[in-house]
């Protein structure tokens, strides 16, 4: 095997972002949190995507913040392999609890034919919440959101596999924007804006290591 093994992470990985976040995490505090008890809790879905397992098999993860009382602000992570009949069932339940208050006309089937087709539905829960958005009577709707997410919506809405979704950049710079416009008339979306950070370039020591300097 040609080459060190460790070059292929740091081709792939924004290693100067990487440090940058250590250095805040510390300066934070570490980023500990309390050790959340099983309980039932109030959760906002940061994250929800078909990855690999650190052995390689295919995997759901979904990470949640709890947004109220004691534990609020920490995570809860749901990450389970699916490779076996039973470990897809676990996964559809629990896609199926995400949308237990959708109404029964407008729920989606979760089921499980090929990688594929189960990546793509994996994606496609982000649509309700589009809609949600295209109906609402607003012209202007700001969502903040991480980098992760960006990058599934961007392949949601503009075709793309979720395994290319780096052609939308590995690092996205913090606070950076991200213009999508709706075109009601062809019921089409437009990229208007990708990862913009000009408004705080004036602040170097605000961005990344890996935009700073640019």
């Amino acid at each position: 095997m040609n080459g060190n093994i460790w070059d292929k992470f740091d081709r792939e990985i924004d290693t100067e972002g990487l440090a940058k976040d250590v250095e805040e995490a510390a300066a934070n505090g570490g980023g500990n949190f309390k050790e959340v008890p099983h309980d039932t809790y109030e959760v906002e879905i940061n994250k929800l995507e078909m990855t690999t397992s650190k052995k390689g098999d295919p995997m759901l993860s979904c990470w949640m913040k709890i947004i109220d009382g004691e534990y609020k602000g920490s995570l809860i992570f749901m990450n389970q392999v699916v490779t076996q009949g039973f470990q897809i069932h676990i996964a559809n339940e629990f896609l199926r609890s995400l949308i237990s208050e959708v109404e029964d006309a407008d729920k989606p089937d979760v089921i499980f034919k090929t990688y594929n087709q189960y990546n793509g539905m994996v994606m496609e829960r982000v649509m309700p919440v589009v809609k949600e958005w295209i109906n609402s009577g607003y012209e202007n709707i700001a969502v903040v959101t991480h980098g992760g997410l960006i990058r599934i919506l961007l392949c949601t809405l503009f075709g793309g596999d979720f395994a290319k979704r780096l052609m939308f950049g590995k690092s996205l710079e913090n606070c950076s924007i991200t213009q999508i416009n709706y075109d009601k008339d062809k019921n089409g979306f437009f990229l208007e804006r990708f990862n913009d950070y000009a408004h705080i370039e004036a602040e170097p020591g605000l961005l990344r290591r890996s935009f700073a300097g640019k």
